[in-house]
């Protein structure tokens, strides 16, 4: 795992994250701790999020791109 950066999950990082469970939630649309911090770390670092479940980032000023699965 050397080679892969790590980034830490500070405070305002974890403010976004809760702030996008509550509301999507509000939406009808509930989502995962570990997705809101990920989709919360990739925006704070200006990183793009790749992901199968594209569906499960709906957040706008995210960056993200579609895994292809075959």
């Amino acid at each position: 795992m050397a080679p892969f950066a790590y980034w830490d999950i500070a405070a305002p990082v974890a403010k976004r994250a809760g702030h996008y469970r509550y509301v999507y939630a509000r939406r009808g649309q509930p989502l995962a701790v570990a997705d809101t911090l990920m989709a919360s770390l990739a925006i704070a670092n200006d990183a793009t999020l790749v992901s199968g479940n594209v569906k499960d980032f709906p957040m706008p000023e995210l960056r993200l791109e579609k895994l292809p699965l075959d």
